[in-house]
């Protein structure tokens, strides 16, 4: 369960300026979950953290789940929480954040965007998206994959796309943990669009 579900409404933004975590255990709660009306918007300027695992074989939670017609402006840090031995490859799990259909996110210079580190499975990806089409990705922080804290299992994906149609802008630093990609596309027919002006690195290993 997330610690606090919201529903925003244009006109009136949500911000929150503190310290939001997800419950850590078992099963790891996600930070905040949000559902937007009219083009809603969200501002973090604090820290939003999804739970930790605390069992073998489940990943972390998820930092912020949008939802609806809603953008998030992060100027902070959203990231996922810590899994134990779950392979995160292809799932919003341990995500620091996932958009669904016509959600957006908007990570300023001073954001930091990251998925949950993985500990004997694939670590979470900084952003995940499960969208048809109308979710954009704008970036001038940084968005990064999770890193692998055993060493052999794989950090996480930058950015993560299921399918349907995104548009990426990059001006700030996109990449992945060891040995994954900065962005990738899991299905075929799925149809990014990248502006880059920034840097996009694939982890190393």
């Amino acid at each position: 369960a997330a610690a606090a579900n919201f529903s925003v409404n244009a006109g009136a933004p949500a911000t929150f300026n503190g310290t939001y975590l997800g419950e850590s255990g078992a099963t790891p709660g996600l930070a905040l979950a949000f559902l937007g009306f009219g083009g809603a918007q969200v501002i973090n300027n604090g820290t939003l953290a999804g739970g930790n695992s605390t069992a073998s074989g489940t990943s972390g939670g998820v930092g912020v789940s949008l939802n609806g017609s809603i953008t998030a402006i992060n100027n902070g840090t959203i990231k996922g929480g810590e899994g134990a031995g779950y392979n995160a490859a292809n799932n919003n799990l341990g995500a620091g954040i996932t958009l669904a259909t016509g959600t957006s996110v908007a990570n300023s210079a001073t954001g930091l965007i990251v998925g949950g580190s993985g500990s004997g499975g694939m670590a979470g990806s900084g952003v995940s998206i499960s969208a048809t089409s109308g979710s954009t990705v704008i970036n001038a922080g940084t968005i990064r994959g999770g890193a692998d804290l055993s060493g052999g299992s794989g950090g996480g994906r930058g950015i993560r796309v299921t399918s349907g149609t995104v548009s990426i802008q990059n001006s700030g630093l996109i990449e992945a943990g060891a040995g994954n990609s900065a962005i990738y596309a899991q299905a075929s027919g799925t149809t990014l669009s990248i502006i880059n002006s920034g840097a996009i690195r694939a982890g190393d290993g």
